[in-house]
């Protein structure tokens, strides 16, 4: 369950979240402590694709606190969101981030993913 990740070494969930997120399955925020200060943050939410049912976790965001990059942080958030993946019965985890990010696409590159896509995205203001 969704407060069950919450009582493993170093994390902390915050499900009462959930209310701010009423078009999401679950979403859940992640703090990893290993050493004060924290790491930092990664906010993510599972997923069902409805043509197939197949559960997936979609990572939204991962940022690591400024003082704690390129010592493993990075990389200590992102496989604990993937053991939770692995946890829930996901079949995949997928995210993405800016193409001229060299630090995070050599973090993710280093997880050996199974895909890396050229995504373009789109944004629409509402005025």
């Amino acid at each position: 369950s969704l407060m069950g990740w919450g009582r493993g070494p170093g994390t902390m969930i915050f499900p009462d979240l959930l209310i701010y997120f009423p078009y999401t399955l679950i979403l859940f925020l992640l703090t990893l402590y290993f050493c004060w200060p924290a790491l930092g943050i990664a906010s993510a939410r599972l997923e069902i694709k409805p043509y197939d049912k197949m559960r997936w976790l979609y990572v939204d965001e991962v940022d690591v606190c400024a003082d704690q990059r390129k010592k493993g942080a990075g990389k200590a958030i992102m496989r604990k969101l993937i053991e939770i993946a692995r946890d829930t019965g996901c079949e995949e985890v997928w995210l993405g981030t800016e193409v001229d990010n060299q630090a995070v696409n050599a973090l993710y590159r280093s997880l050996d993913p199974d895909d890396v896509a050229q995504v373009i995205g789109y944004a629409y203001k509402m005025d």
